[in-house]
């Protein structure tokens, strides 16, 4: 992916630039983390998430894509039941 202004990028081929941060993860872990049902510490923790390159780069990671904005609703089921 390509972090850059105005729009990120998702790359299917390597544009040819160096990485700044490399990030290795699996789809459902990512998806948990984007959606708020796992934090990128807690990903990290058990193993699911890591993170290589500066330490300052790494730190903001967190910010740059975020939690997806739905992610503090409960599904409809939810309010159901009570």
């Amino acid at each position: 992916m390509l972090y850059q202004r105005p729009e990120p990028e998702a790359c299917v081929r390597n544009p040819g630039l160096a990485e700044d941060l490399i990030v290795t993860t699996d789809s459902v872990t990512l998806t948990d983390v984007h959606t708020g049902r796992l934090g990128f510490a807690q990903a990290a923790k058990l193993g699911r998430f890591s993170i290589a390159g500066p330490r300052d780069l790494a730190r903001a990671l967190p910010g740059w894509g975020g939690v997806y904005g739905f992610a503090t609703v409960r599904p409809a089921e939810a309010f159901a039941r009570g």
